[in-house]
């Protein structure tokens, strides 16, 4: 029950927080040379959807893209303080290097797998502890990426932004999970 809460509370979150919308109030298609997602629209990027017809998404089938996503990875299985910011982290960065920089957070092997061990692990910690340490990983992520490629550094204000943003939603969550 509280996986489907997550899963049905997350998602509008995100997509809140991804889309762009034109004037006439219809998604926005964006196409920043310098993201190296390439073509997206609802947060769903060309470099992590392939198959997908970027231009031409709806909402729906964004919203299921997330959900299929969310369910692969396993993202609701963590509770909601630190898993939204996981989970948020992943759509952003990528679901693999998200699930790793927290299992870096907890001390386990980092394979990017939300399994057992890691969620045994997770469950030792303090949420709060928990959400600090995978804040603090993911604002040092984000310097590095720019430091290895400064053309990034137009997105480093906004990334540290959204990162606060979506720390601060996980605490407001907690309460009800």
């Amino acid at each position: 029950m509280k996986e489907t809460l997550r899963i049905k509370t997350w998602i509008p979150i995100v997509l809140w927080m991804e889309t762009s919308w034109n004037d006439d109030g219809h998604a926005r298609t964006e196409n920043d040379p310098d993201d190296p997602g390439g073509v997206t629209k609802y947060g769903i990027d060309k470099a992590s959807h392939p198959g997908v017809d970027i231009e031409g998404l709806d909402l729906e089938s964004a919203i299921n893209i997330y959900e299929q996503e969310l369910i692969a990875h396993k993202f609701s299985l963590f509770p909601s303080s630190y898993g939204f910011c996981v989970y948020e982290c992943g759509v952003n960065m990528g679901y693999i290097t998200a699930i790793k920089m927290f299992q870096q957070a907890i001390g386990v092997e980092q394979d990017g797998i939300i399994g057992p061990d890691t969620l045994g692990h997770a469950s030792k910690f303090d949420t709060f502890v928990l959400r600090n340490r995978f804040h603090q990983l993911r604002v040092e992520r984000y310097r590095t990426l720019v430091s290895k490629n400064p053309k990034l550094g137009k997105f480093l204000h906004g990334w540290i932004n959204r990162a606060d943003f979506s720390y601060r939603i996980a605490e407001n969550l907690e309460r009800y999970d």
